[in-house]
């Protein structure tokens, strides 16, 4: 589109917005005269065909959700995932879906509540061993494989962009993938690293209650993994 829009900002009616962008775009080449007008409309059995867009797919919609941290992205697929797995696509259906698929992975809920699938929610209570456990998944089950790889690369993709870019961070840049999780007052990072001999670490840090402080929060959080206590950290092989 040629507008463009703040993040997350949605027009009221889709096919109006794509219909005045297609007016402004047609009437650049044909001259003022030419009109469009969006509608209901079936096309005529023996049409011919001009053009077909189809989406992405859904393994690489997820990548992207996963690298950007597109938060309305993956409250759109978990809404397509709950209506695949029988639930509605609704805010208790994804709810419904999200748990019942941890829990089909053997995941640790204890002290685990989930209200959205973006995790934008100030409600939603998730603890380290649950998202290291779900990042192990990705990295050993195969069906899941491709989603762990859309991870976010340290100090070359996606949100990890720019960071692990300070001297005792430096060590972990291009050899760890985590997905970044960042509000008002938390900051954490879930992930994996390979080490020097072979092993595979997963790994899950949370700060809570930095509020003003998310920024230096962010720096040590990619420092603190690898050696704090506290941080849950697996190894996957």
């Amino acid at each position: 589109m040629g507008r463009t829009r703040a993040r997350g900002e949605r027009p009221e009616n889709a096919a109006d917005a794509v219909a005045a962008e297609f007016r402004e775009r047609l009437q650049g080449h044909l001259g003022a005269g030419a009109t469009v007008s969006a509608g209901d409309h079936s096309a005529p059995e023996q049409g011919a065909e001009l053009a077909r867009v189809e989406s992405a797919p859904v393994h690489e919609q997820t990548a992207y959700m996963l690298e950007h941290s597109d938060n309305s992205l993956a409250e759109t697929l978990a809404r397509i995932a709950a209506r695949e797995a029988g639930e509605q696509g609704s805010v208790a259906g994804v709810q419904n879906a999200i748990r019942a698929t941890l829990e089909a992975h053997a995941i640790d809920l204890t002290g685990v509540d989930i209200v959205d699938a973006s995790g934008m929610a100030l409600s939603n209570r998730v603890t380290t061993r649950m998202l290291a456990q779900a990042t192990r998944d990705l990295l050993t089950d195969p069906e899941l494989g491709p989603y762990g790889q859309g991870l976010p690369l340290g100090g070359a993709t996606g949100t990890l962009t720019d960071r692990f870019d300070d001297p005792d961070e430096q060590a972990a840049r291009g050899l760890t993938r985590a997905k970044t999780g960042t509000l008002n007052s938390v900051v954490s990072l879930s992930g994996y690293v390979q080490q020097a001999q072979g092993e595979v670490l997963v790994y899950s840090v949370i700060f809570n209650d930095v509020r003003g402080q998310t920024d230096p929060a962010k720096d040590t959080v990619t420092a603190r993994w690898l050696r704090s206590p506290k941080a849950e950290r697996q190894a996957v092989c």
